[in-house]
């Protein structure tokens, strides 16, 4: 990943469909939350590149996200891919998955990705839920392993359904440091187990 200082860097290219929010059928009236997984498909490819001084600096990992608007305030956990391509993510809807091959906080360029369960039969609704709500101009706070905290400002707020979203610029690693939280969302369909949609807020750096 960026920042680890590794010569063959693997960067995960996010084709990253949240395909997401599988549950057990229900017994659910059609729109109403259910628990969800959220299975975020990936495809891999090895890049070589000239690795720069900034490069093989140390990584700051997000340890925290808080959107007090909307008394979001989770902790954060490094998250992967399983072996079948899809992104793993903690198991409780109350933390949230930082996508460990993007970008970090301290990183120069590209997409800081935390996405988070909608919901789980153990636990119900969870914080991201509330992404739905988020408006421009709301403030977003991530702590970084150092307690350094990084300061953003809600851009834009985007409700897609799953098959049109364009993960590949989501999950860039290019262009200007910025912060996208992800969950599901939508009515519940029954006959693809999962959610119809995808929340998706995209928020800049406070210079």
């Amino acid at each position: 990943m960026f920042g680890r200082g590794v010569v063959a860097v693997v960067a995960a290219t996010a084709l990253l469909a949240i395909a997401g929010c599988s549950a057990t059928p229900a017994q659910r009236a059609e729109g109403e939350p259910g628990p969800g997984i959220i299975a975020l498909k990936s495809t891999v490819e090895v890049q070589d590149y000239s690795l720069t001084i900034d490069d093989l600096a140390p990584v700051a990992e997000p340890t925290t996200v808080v959107l007090g608007d909307l008394n979001i305030d989770m902790s954060i956990e490094p998250h992967g891919l399983e072996s079948n391509g899809d992104m793993s993510l903690p198991v409780s809807p109350f933390v949230a998955g930082w996508y460990e091959f993007g970008s970090a906080p301290d990183s120069r360029r590209g997409a800081i990705v935390l996405a988070a369960h909608v919901d789980s039969l153990a636990e119900g609704v969870g914080p991201f839920s509330r992404l739905k709500d988020a408006r421009e101009g709301m403030t977003v706070e991530v702590e970084d392993d150092e307690g350094e905290l990084h300061r953003y400002v809600v851009e834009t707020v985007e409700r897609i359904e799953k098959d049109e979203v364009d993960f590949d610029a989501v999950f860039t690693d290019q262009g200007e440091t910025h912060l996208v939280l992800i969950t599901c969302g939508g009515v519940w369909d029954r006959d693809r187990s999962s959610y119809t949609d995808n929340y998706i807020v995209t928020a800049r750096p406070v210079t």
